[in-house]
């Protein structure tokens, strides 16, 4: 199978992407947008009928920065409510 050289570089760019969109997503609650912009570039890179992806690593680590980003941010949102519960109780 070979594929246009635009087909790969889409690859590649959307690789790259969801990388940094991964990376983003450690920012504390904010990042859980980051989290679905990296979902969305790991699924349409992974989408493309491409033979070789040079930036495969940086696709597959974007994903698993990603959902660490994202269960760290729905951790900080469960303790920030659990806080604010406690405070408006009076404990």
């Amino acid at each position: 199978m070979t594929s246009m050289p635009q087909n790969r570089i889409d690859v590649m760019r959307d690789s790259i992407r969801c990388f940094v969109h991964g990376l983003c997503s450690l920012i504390p609650i904010v990042g859980l947008f980051f989290f679905v912009a990296s979902v969305v570039y790991f699924r349409r890179a992974k989408g493309q009928q491409v033979d070789w992806n040079p930036a495969v690593r940086y696709l597959t680590g974007g994903l698993m920065v990603g959902i660490l980003g994202a269960l760290l941010s729905v951790m900080e949102l469960g303790f920030l409510i659990i806080a604010l519960n406690n405070s408006a109780a009076g404990n």
